[in-house]
């Protein structure tokens, strides 16, 4: 009986084809796993260098935190430490200009005091030179009385320095008859005017000298005082605005803080899903890759 190869050759063919088709998917599967090897390679590479940009960048926000918060506390103590200057300063020029009013009243005091004394020697040694104190005016109470007939006496002005009660005693001294002079009288009073005269003419420019320094050295101090306190008020301008800009960027920074914070765990996160991917990949893909010429080449033979 005859043998039919038909069959066979028809097994053949189907053989044929099916290692042909097993072939062709190896080599797609093969494009496939190297195409996606390279590009979860290349995703990586770019995920750890994103990360290592963003860890750059939140290390130097920390650090530019930190500075703008040392910046401000900084800024906020010098505004206090300023006022607190002003406010010394101030009590300062306060208490310097009452003691400058308190000393020049006493001195302007002295200078009328001596030159009522001054005024009141005149008429014992230079009568031409003695000014006599002016008559009292009359108050209108006074002045209807005398219209009336009544007598008010002619009582001349106190003489002294008004409002202090100097002179009184003086001038009621004075007003005693003084006793006949000595032998050679005129003589001893011709030397003496002049230097109990003088005395008091030397002690009252010594006087005026001390008050006109301290009037220059109180318009002094208070021309240096108004300078302070416009340079202080222009710094604490300054500082206020320096403090206003800091905490600008330090809202700034913080808000970028946590932008790059929520972004290096949104790579945290893409990074363990792509090393997952990849382990994935190498499950299904290593056994072909490492056995793909083995097999192309078993299917040739």
């Amino acid at each position: 009986k005859k043998m039919s190869f038909d069959k066979f050759i028809k097994m053949i063919d189907e053989m044929k084809d099916a290692l042909h088709k097993e072939q062709k998917d190896d080599d797609s599967k093969k494009e496939y796993c190297n195409k996606e090897f390279d590009e979860t390679e290349d995703k990586m590479k770019d995920l750890k260098h994103t990360k290592e940009g963003l860890d750059q960048k939140i290390g130097n926000l920390h650090d530019e935190i930190k500075e703008t918060k040392e910046s401000i506390a900084s800024l906020e103590q010098g505004i206090k430490d300023l006022d607190k200057a002003v406010a010394e300063a101030t009590e300062q020029r306060k208490e310097e200009h009452e003691e400058y009013v308190s000393s020049t009243a006493e001195n302007q005091a002295a200078v009328d005091l001596l030159g009522f004394a001054k005024n009141r020697l005149q008429k014992f040694y230079n009568p031409k030179q003695y000014k006599a104190a002016p008559k009292r005016e009359l108050s209108e109470e006074e002045k209807m009385y005398a219209a009336y007939g009544g007598d008010i006496g002619t009582t001349p002005a106190p003489e002294g320095i008004a409002g202090t009660g100097i002179g009184f005693v003086q001038i009621q001294a004075h007003n005693v008859e003084a006793p006949p002079p000595p032998p050679e009288f005129g003589n001893h009073k011709k030397q003496n005017a002049g230097g109990v005269l003088g005395l008091i003419d030397m002690m009252v420019n010594d006087l005026k000298t001390e008050m006109n320094q301290a009037r220059l050295e109180e318009e002094d101090a208070q021309e240096d005082y108004e300078k302070m306190m416009q340079d202080s008020a222009e710094k604490r301008a300054a500082d206020s605005k320096a403090v206003s800009e800091n905490e600008s960027a330090l809202a700034e920074a913080q808000s970028d803080l946590a932008t790059n914070k929520d972004n290096r765990r949104a790579n945290s996160k893409n990074n363990a899903e792509t090393h997952g991917y990849n382990q994935d990949l190498h499950q299904a893909c290593d056994f072909l890759m490492d056995n793909y010429d083995t097999r192309k080449s078993a299917r040739t033979e």
